[in-house]
């Protein structure tokens, strides 16, 4: 029979060391972190090898004394908390007093370390848990880590350790967002000799533009503040964009942290400003009271949870949507070309049919204006017109794609609640219990907008939709309702399917690429496009114009070098 018995304290140390340190990563996040905590207003960071064959991170934080560094390396021991109280009102970014004791079980350490009032430093050597005698060391005032031998005793471990690059890259995942929030900082990183980072004390904008390369006119500054919080932070243009999530930072009263869903408030406030499949640029730094926010008191410290998760996704919904009105998102010099493969099967029929047995699509044959400027159509595709400050380029599907999406989707709006029609024979949907519970909370919202529904238990019978919605996979739009309700947002007043369909119909109804106009056809679809409320891109994210500065034109020919 097997017993339960006691792990031996090697065992415990080994787990409690496998919870924090992964990897050379996980080493430097938590070295940086103390310096932080510490006070430090430099902070050094040396590698070699991505980390595998040394760390050294120093810096010129307050220091400990002498009789402190044995102690420093022991399980849980730590200056940033006291009682359980504390727990709640926590202002650093380490607090279990875990991270030296797992590096010192799991590799060497020499940490040195000097307060300002002692005039000499003392420097305590620990190898796999083993300590050293404490010595006298000539140094500056505050702390040196050095770490080397990382899971030389446990080759198991160390197996896994990656590539000298991927392991550089993972270091740099972790610090970057230090760097980035706290600008007030001078930070280095020094690589098998080479200087990879080295930023003074700096503002954040002049952080930013050091770190990620962004500069102010591709990013837009911005505050908003309810009752209890603030977001604050840095929305990037469209033309941003990437294909990755690498350029999204979070953070949680200073502390940086993941969290998918805020990601996903934000890149659905930017809504056809980008393509389907790109992820938008943001710095956010959102600031809650202490008691408002729980850290879940878990070792990587990288999770964390509201006490109102809907009303901090509102705050970011609602700061997004109001920057990006507010600010002029047209694509400047910088854009990219970009392909539109609409598929056919993207439409559906039945809001197609409504939609255009109802709209007299505008066109730019029945409009009229007052003769200005000639505006020149190359090659039937690209309209160019001078401005005060340059000229702009403009695309001419994408013009007429954007202008006509617009009214496609107030039509939408203004019809998709006044006709209903029955479900013959009535269908039974059914979805997972998360979903079901989400749609039963609002059956008053969904028969607002026109649906009709029976709720059984565990499944919806559907006996009447919106005729805007007649003919869907009930399932897949369901699902889609609860997915909103489920992210603690109201259900989408545009869902998917409905998207493709508008996009579509504004595809096929707008002018073409080779499509010859006359001057005065320019001349009314520019003016169209510039008073349509979303102007600065087509319904699949694409730029509808770029803006050249006479300073990119003197470039380009070489007036300016």
């Amino acid at each position: 029979m097997i017993r339960i018995k006691e792990l031996s304290a090697d065992l415990k140390a080994q787990i409690a060391a496998g919870q924090v340190i992964e990897n050379p990563a996980s080493v430097v996040k938590e070295l940086v972190e103390n310096a932080l905590d510490a006070g430090a207003t430099a902070i050094d960071i040396i590698l070699e090898k991505g980390g595998t064959h040394r760390i050294t991170v120093a810096d010129n934080g307050c220091g400990m004394y002498s009789e402190e560094l044995s102690l420093a390396v022991q399980p849980q021991s730590t200056s940033k908390i006291a009682t359980v109280e504390d727990l709640a009102q926590l202002l650093s970014f380490g607090f279990r007093g875990e991270a030296l004791a797992s590096m010192a079980t799991v590799a060497a350490v020499t940490l040195a370390s000097r307060v300002a009032e002692e005039k000499i430093g003392s420097q305590l050597t620990v190898t796999q848990g083993k300590l050293g005698a404490v010595t006298q060391v000539g140094m500056s005032p505050g702390t040196s880590v050095t770490v080397t031998k990382l899971f030389e005793a446990t080759p198991a471990r160390k197996k896994f350790l990656k590539s000298e690059a991927t392991e550089q890259k993972k270091i740099l995942s972790v610090v970057v967002p230090l760097i980035l929030v706290h600008p007030e900082v001078a930070f280095s990183l020094i690589h098998n000799t080479k200087t990879v980072i080295d930023v003074p004390a700096q503002t954040p904008e002049e952080r930013i533009a050091a770190v990620l390369r962004l500069h102010s006119g591709v990013l837009f500054p911005f505050e908003y503040s309810d009752q209890h919080y603030t977001v604050a932070g840095f929305l990037g243009a469209p033309q941003l964009a990437n294909k990755g999530s690498h350029r999204q930072f979070l953070f949680i009263n200073g502390r940086p942290t993941h969290r998918s869903d805020l990601a996903k408030v934000v890149k659905d406030a930017y809504g056809t400003l980008l393509e389907p499949r790109s992820f938008p640029v943001f710095i956010l730094y959102l600031t809650l009271p202490q008691e408002m926010v729980d850290v879940n008191v878990n070792p990587k410290k990288d999770t964390v949870t509201f006490y109102n998760e809907t009303a901090v996704r509102t705050l970011v919904q609602q700061a997004v949507v109001e920057v990006l009105e507010r600010e002029d998102l047209h694509y400047t010099s910088h854009g990219q070309g970009f392909e539109a493969l609409l598929r056919t099967k993207t439409m559906e029929p039945v809001t197609a049919s409504v939609l255009r047995s109802d709209i007299d699509p505008w066109t730019v044959k029945d409009f009229s204006l007052d003769d200005s400027a000639e505006i020149l159509q190359v090659h039937n595709l690209y309209l160019i017109a001078q401005t005060s400050h340059g000229i702009v380029i403009i695309d001419q599907h994408a013009a007429h794609e954007r202008i006509l999406y617009q009214q496609f989707l107030e039509a939408f709006e203004a019809k998709k609640s006044q006709l209903v029609t029955k479900v013959r024979p009535q269908v039974t949907v059914t979805l997972s219990t998360e979903e079901f519970a989400a749609l039963s909370e609002k059956q008053a919202i969904l028969q607002e907008m026109g649906f009709l529904l029976q709720f059984l238990g565990d499944a919806i019978k559907v006996k009447a939709v919106p005729t805007l919605f007649s003919g869907r996979n009930f399932t897949e739009l369901f699902s889609e309702f609860a997915a909103d309700l489920l992210s603690d947002r109201e259900i989408s007043e545009l869902d998917s399917t409905t998207h493709r369909t508008l996009a579509f119909l504004a595809c096929r109804t707008a002018i073409k690429a080779g499509e010859p106009l006359a001057q005065d056809e320019r001349r009314r679809l520019l003016e169209k496009l510039f008073s349509t409320k979303t102007q600065f891109t087509c319904p699949h994210g694409r730029p509808v114009y770029i803006d050249l500065e006479m300073h990119d034109l003197h470039k380009l020919f070489k007036r300016i070098l």
